[in-house]
């Protein structure tokens, strides 16, 4: 293994258990995003992890089992994108897929857009706005949206869902959130979503579970036939 690998290697079964499979140039580009955060957090503090192994362990993997859950085409959003978890690897992963970051810090901004230039990402917009600033001229505009860490799964679902197309889907990443499913899944029913996917996994070295679920923008018809008479 080259000097800067990101040690992907020791975790292959694991992605491949959840259907994660990478090609070399995967590899090297994440490398290069995981040596370009690691420089740029000894001046900036991008994220508390500051050792490459926590980084795939607690941001990495999840975000490529996100990755590999998603629509590899078409329009995605990503909310509060901090250091690029999961949408730089969203983006490595699923390269014809447009991808749109939200961040509204500036310094997690300049290193968003420096990530874009070094690995030559095409379809890959860094937006330094909140998600209230970004929502009058991009209403049901995503195939996709990715949510890591803003606020409560219960009230990101009615804030997000029209931003979806129909059939859209949102992706959120649980923790303990996970325990109150059933809230969760009402709130996102009166925002028009429908619970499509849960993915439970433990991650390597991490006791506590950890939970993606997926929520579905309803099309028209299907609001229509679940309506009250």
């Amino acid at each position: 293994m080259k000097e800067g690998s990101p040690n992907l290697d020791k975790y292959t079964s694991f992605l491949e258990r959840h259907s994660v499979h990478l090609s070399p140039s995967q590899c090297r580009l994440i490398t290069r995003f995981l040596d370009e955060l690691l420089e740029w957090n000894k001046t900036f503090n991008l994220t508390g992890l500051g050792d490459r192994d926590l980084l795939i362990r607690h941001l990495v993997l999840d975000s490529l089992i996100c990755a590999a859950n998603l629509p590899t085409t078409g329009r995605l959003l990503d909310v509060g994108s901090g250091a690029g978890f999961p949408s730089v690897l969203v983006k490595i992963y699923s390269a014809g897929l447009e991808v749109n970051l939200l961040e509204p810090n500036r310094r997690k901004v300049s290193f968003l857009k420096n990530i874009k230039r070094v690995l030559c990402l095409r379809g890959f917009y860094v937006l330094r706005q909140r998600l209230e600033e970004h929502y009058p001229l991009n209403q049901s505009a995503y195939d996709a949206l990715t949510v890591r860490g803003v606020k409560p799964a219960v009230e990101l679902v009615g804030l997000v869902s029209p931003f979806l197309k129909d059939r859209g889907v949102v992706a959120l990443f649980l923790g303990r959130e996970a325990d109150h499913m059933d809230v969760l899944r009402d709130s996102a029913t009166k925002a028009g979503l429908r619970l499509r996917q849960k993915i439970w996994y433990s991650l390597p070295g991490l006791q506590a579970r950890r939970c993606l679920v997926l929520f579905q923008r309803m099309g028209k018809d299907a609001l229509t036939s679940s309506a009250p008479a």
